[in-house]
């Protein structure tokens, strides 16, 4: 059960991870800090309809915030699990703190959230590790393992998790799984090796806030496919230009 208590910072609207971000768009990380899903480690599961819902603004608007957080490195974010990496630190301590946070590692599904828990407080790695040995199957050491998203059933979940896995990181960034999910359905898109690069979404999500980039990547594709007398040389570039002409919710600019 989550706590009923959410030590809050009130430096939060000064913190330099947040410069240049609207008021809305803190008050946006305000919300993901204190809701009531949060778990002792800053670990839980909600879905992007779920905090428009719960917030009153559009969903388009709630996936600009959520990709802007991940770019500025204060969540973590697949498929509906979400990490606020500053979350646990800011908690009372005490036995019940640990527990729970054991109880959030052993629900935990998400290898890629998993990670970067164990980057954040390395103190927990061993507690930590356990939950990815047991994620990676038969005992499988963590050594030995690729990054694992959300498991889910089904050839399109195994293509997507082997498409992760040819994907680095960039910086502790990895490329969002419904972006992954694009890529896959966009055969001709998804073949060109700049557009599998982690660094290429972190800068088109930072540059496109509100732009359902998911969306917009297979739009692109249906637009190649419709076109087959336009040549691009460069889909990167392409696709940049894409995004950057992409509608976007009213008071959101790049």
């Amino acid at each position: 059960m989550a706590s009923d208590f959410h030590p809050f910072y009130a430096t939060l609207w000064n913190d330099d991870k947040l410069e240049g971000a609207s008021f809305e768009g803190k008050a946006f990380f305000g919300y993901c800090f204190t809701n009531e899903r949060v778990r002792p480690s800053g670990i839980y599961r909600v879905t992007d309809g779920q905090l428009a819902g719960d917030t009153g603004l559009p969903l388009a608007r709630v996936r600009g915030y959520l990709a802007d957080l991940v770019v500025r490195g204060l969540i973590v974010r697949d498929g509906t699990w979400l990490f606020v990496r500053s979350y646990f630190k800011r908690q009372p301590k005490g036995p019940w703190l640990l527990r729970g946070v054991q109880s959030d590692l052993d629900a935990c599904s998400s290898a890629i959230v998993l990670d970067a828990f164990r980057a954040k407080y390395p103190a927990l790695d061993q507690r930590v590790l356990q939950r990815l040995d047991q994620l990676s199957g038969n005992g499988c050491p963590t050594t030995q393992r690729n990054a694992v998203t959300t498991q889910r059933n089904g050839d399109a979940g195994q293509r997507v998790s082997a498409l992760a896995s040819t994907s680095p990181r960039t910086n502790g960034f990895a490329i969002p799984e419904q972006i992954l999910h694009a890529l896959e359905r966009a055969p001709r898109l998804g073949a060109v090796a700049p557009l599998r690069a982690p660094a290429f979404w972190q800068a088109e999500l930072r540059a496109n806030p509100g732009v359902e980039l998911d969306r917009e990547l297979l739009k692109a594709e249906a637009y190649l496919v419709a076109h087959p007398e336009k040549h691009y040389r460069k889909l990167g570039t392409f696709l940049h230009g894409w995004f950057g002409r992409a509608d976007r919710p009213e008071g959101i600019r790049p």
